[in-house]
């Protein structure tokens, strides 16, 4: 079952680009908005001697299903929600369409876009673990994203702009 959207598209396309700088990140958030990404769903559809089943449990892998739905995936949102409640003392209850897509920012709130830098993160990292068949730990994605986030602070720094310290570095310090 496919997700049912009614939200502002424009939004939702603009927040890689919002939130990041790196281009593989854009161009993997476009796959999954455009449901391009090769889940074994869409893989089965292109290639018909391509199981559609989930390689963890044995559903149906579509993209819903790939970044949110398995059980092999749901543990791991879970613990990110519990480490930004205690982290940024911020409750935010994720499901499939912020997962996929993001979360609508049509007031520039700074929280949105550090979630949303999150939620990228989390699905670029689930999407690596998923290929080299490895399980989700959220201390591993937690190193990922603080890794990803020193890049940018020493490419700021680098370039004498205040940009992190004015959008990332109150994430970057919970770290």
């Amino acid at each position: 079952e496919y997700l049912e959207i009614e939200d502002d598209w424009e939004n939702l396309y603009g927040i890689p680009y919002r939130v990041s700088r790196e281009t593989y990140l854009q161009s993997f958030q476009y796959k999954i908005i455009n449901r391009f990404f090769p889940c074994n769903y869409a893989l089965s559809k292109w290639y018909k001697d391509h199981s559609p089943q989930c390689n963890h449990c044995n559903n149906t892998d579509h993209l819903e299903h790939y970044f949110y739905n398995c059980d092999h995936v749901k543990p791991f949102f879970c613990s990110l929600e519990r480490w930004w409640l205690s982290t940024l003392e911020v409750s935010i209850k994720l499901n499939e369409k912020y997962v996929l897509l993001g979360i609508p920012n049509p007031n520039d709130d700074m929280f949105i876009d550090i979630f949303n830098l999150c939620i990228l993160y989390a699905k670029w990292y689930i999407y690596q673990c998923k290929l080299s068949n490895q399980k989700l730990f959220i201390i591993d994605y937690i190193k990922l994203v603080k890794e990803k986030l020193t890049i940018e602070k020493a490419r700021c720094k680098i370039k004498n702009s205040k940009d992190f310290e004015n959008r990332w570095a109150i994430l970057f310090h919970l770290l």
